[in-house]
C-alpha cells in the first residue's frame, strides 16, 4: 500500500523519486488499517499448512488487502471516499 501511494504520488509536488520515501502520515494511514484488520489478516495466516486450499487462502487474502487498501484510501482522501451501507 505504502508503494502504491508513492507511485500515485510521482510527480506530484514530491520531487524526484526516492525509494522507501514515504511521507509518516501515510505510514500510520497503513498502520491503522492493518491493524483494524489484524485478526482476519491472523486468521488468514493461522489457516496455512501443506495441506491447505492456496485459492481460498489467496481469496480471503484479497478481500482483507482490499479492505485495507479501502481504509487507507478513505481515511486519506474523506472528501472523495464513497458512501458504504
Amino acid at each position: 500500500m505504502l508503494r502504491y501511494l508513492a507511485v500515485a504520488h510521482y510527480g506530484r509536488g514530491r520531487g524526484d523519486w526516492h525509494e522507501g520515501e514515504y511521507a509518516a502520515f501515510w505510514r500510520d494511514a497503513v498502520t491503522a488499517a492493518a491493524a483494524a484488520h489484524g485478526p482476519a489478516l491472523a486468521a488468514i495466516w493461522s489457516a496455512r499448512s501443506p495441506d491447505c486450499a492456496p485459492a481460498q487462502l489467496e481469496g480471503l487474502l484479497n478481500v482483507a488487502l482490499g479492505a485495507i487498501a479501502r481504509d487507507v484510501l478513505d481515511a486519506l482522501y474523506p472528501k472523495v471516499a464513497p458512501a458504504r451501507a
